[in-house]
C-alpha cells in the first residue's frame, strides 16, 4: 500500500507512531476448514470456569459458518452472506489467538469476563455492547502478551480497578481498555479511563498512584458492519475513506491528553493506543476477505514529571510489536 503524504512532526513532549495500517493474513475457503478444525481445539480453554455455560455463542456460530464455507468450497454469493462470512473469520481468529495466550487456570474474574465476551451471535446488532467491550479488552491483552509482557489481572476492589497491570522493567503500569460506540462518546470514554487509572491504588500502598496506559478501540465508531461490503467494487476506497477520520481523531485524542486542565487525571498517563479493526471485501481478491488494523500509539514524555520516559518508550514498542505479531504482517505507514 503506498505511503501518503508525511504527517507533521510530533509536538514537544509527545512521540507518536501515527497513521499505521497492519494488514493480516486472509483465508481462502479451503483454509476456513483448517481454521475451524484448529480453533475447535481451544474450546476447552475458552470453556474453563464460568465460560463453560455459554459455549453456544458467536464463537461456535463462527466455527459452524467456517465449516460451511469449507464444505462448499466458496464464500457466500450475496453481500449479506459475505458480511457474515467476514465476521465469522474475524471472530474465530480473535478467540483462537486469545485462547493461545490464556493461562492454564483462569481466575473467576477472567472466566466471567470471557463468558461475556463470547456471548451473542453473528450478524448486525446480535451482540451486546458488553460483549464487544470485553472482546476489545481481551484482544488488547493479546497484543500485550504477543509484544512480550504479561498482562496481569488485578483483584477487584471497592474503588476503580484497571483491566490489567503490566511491569516494564521494574515499573508497574495500569492499563485500561475502552470501546466507545461513537466518535462523539470517545473523549468521554477516554476521560473515564483516565479517572479510573488515577483513582486506582495498588493493594497495600494506598498513597501510590501508578502510571497508566489507555487503549481505545474505535472500531464501532469508524467501521459499521455494512462497510465490509460497501466499497468492495472499489479497491482501496475503504482505507481512503477511513484514514483521514482516524488520523484526525487520533490526533485530537492525543492532544486532549496533553492539554487537559480540568483535573490531574491525565498527569500519569504515559501512553495511548488508538486503533480500529477492519474486515472487508474487495473485488481484486474475490476469493477471500481482507483485514487490517489502523493503529496509533503515543508516548507522553511529560507524564509522571518526565521520570518514566524510558519505560513509556518500551511499552509503546511492545504494543506495536504485539500488534504486528498478531496480524502476521508488517506495519505500513499510511
Amino acid at each position: 500500500m503506498p505511503d501518503s503524504a508525511p504527517v507533521a512532526d510530533s509536538p514537544p513532549g509527545m512521540q507518536r507512531d501515527l497513521n499505521r495500517v497492519i494488514p493480516f493474513a486472509t483465508l481462502t475457503p479451503q483454509n476456513c476448514g483448517v481454521l475451524a478444525e484448529r480453533t475447535e481445539g481451544v474450546l476447552g480453554i475458552l470453556g474453563m470456569g464460568k465460560a463453560g455455560r455459554v459455549l453456544r455463542n458467536r464463537f461456535t456460530s463462527a466455527l459452524d459458518r467456517l465449516k460451511g464455507i469449507a464444505g462448499r468450497g466458496r464464500y457466500g454469493a450475496s453481500p449479506e452472506d459475505l458480511q457474515l462470512d467476514a465476521q465469522a473469520v474475524a471472530t474465530a481468529t480473535d478467540f483462537f489467538q486469545i485462547a493461545d495466550v490464556m493461562p492454564l487456570k483462569i481466575s473467576d474474574r477472567i472466566g466471567r469476563e470471557l463468558a461475556q465476551a463470547l456471548e451473542g451471535k453473528l450478524g448486525r446488532n446480535q451482540t451486546s455492547r458488553a460483549a464487544q467491550e470485553f472482546l476489545s479488552q481481551f484482544w488488547f491483552a493479546l497484543i500485550l502478551a504477543r509484544g512480550g509482557v504479561s498482562p496481569g489481572v488485578p483483584p477487584l476492589q471497592d474503588r476503580s480497578t484497571p483491566d490489567y497491570v503490566v511491569e516494564i522493567d521494574t515499573l508497574r503500569c495500569a492499563v485500561e481498555v475502552k470501546r466507545p460506540q461513537s466518535l462523539h462518546s470517545a473523549p468521554h470514554a477516554m476521560d473515564r479511563a483516565a479517572s479510573q487509572l488515577r483513582d486506582y491504588r495498588w493493594p497495600g500502598i494506598p498513597d501510590y498512584r501508578m502510571p497508566g496506559f489507555i487503549a481505545l478501540d474505535l472500531t464501532d465508531a469508524l467501521f459499521t458492519p455494512d462497510m465490509a461490503v460497501k466499497y468492495m467494487e472499489h479497491p482501496g476506497l475503504l482505507h481512503a475513506v477511513l484514514r483521514p477520520a482516524f488520523n484526525a481523531f487520533s490526533t485530537q485524542l492525543e492532544r486532549r491528553v496533553e492539554t487537559y486542565n480540568r483535573s490531574d487525571k491525565y498527569a500519569k498517563i504515559i501512553g495511548l493506543a488508538v486503533f480500529a479493526r477492519l474486515h472487508f471485501w474487495e473485488v481484486d481478491e474475490p476469493n477471500q476477505p481482507k483485514g487490517s488494523y489502523l493503529f496509533s500509539v503515543t508516548r507522553f514524555d511529560k507524564a509522571c514529571n518526565g521520570l518514566v520516559v524510558e519505560q513509556a518508550t518500551k511499552l509503546r514498542r511492545i504494543v506495536m510489536a504485539g500488534a504486528a505479531d498478531v496480524a502476521g504482517g508488517e506495519i505500513l505507514q499510511l
